[in-house]
């Protein structure tokens, strides 16, 4: 077996066991598919990108959402819907894509309805 050598003392940090709390949130989230953080608005926090593939009730539909920290101790946030109950998202991927130094989200579609005839053509 070979182990990996760290140059260096290794932090505490990394020896130490995270705990995590739940903080009582809900997200009202319907079947998300994928999730991503990211600073997308460069104010220094990270927010979550969400892909929802399936639609909850009309209040909770699928689509992409984006929910921004309303407070430091993450306790709020701003929920952002784009295209409710219009896209269906299986999976999504947030990165620079284009080089410019800010982050994109890139999301990856499921088929929403079944299409016949000459409703759908490439």
């Amino acid at each position: 077996m070979i182990s990996p050598v760290l140059p260096g003392p290794t932090p505490a940090a990394v020896m130490q066991t995270p705990t995590f709390v739940d903080s009582g949130q809900n997200l009202n989230s319907a079947l998300s598919a994928d999730t991503a953080l990211s600073d997308l608005d460069g104010d220094g926090d990270l927010e979550l990108v969400i892909g929802v593939r399936d639609t909850k009730d009309s209040a909770n539909p699928c689509g992409l959402r984006i929910y921004d920290p309303a407070n430091a101790a993450g306790t709020q946030w701003t929920k952002h819907v784009f295209d409710p109950g219009g896209v269906a998202i299986e999976d999504l991927a947030v990165g620079d894509l284009d080089g410019d130094g800010h982050s994109d989200i890139q999301i990856f579609l499921n088929l929403t309805h079944w299409m016949t005839g000459t409703d759908f053509i490439l």
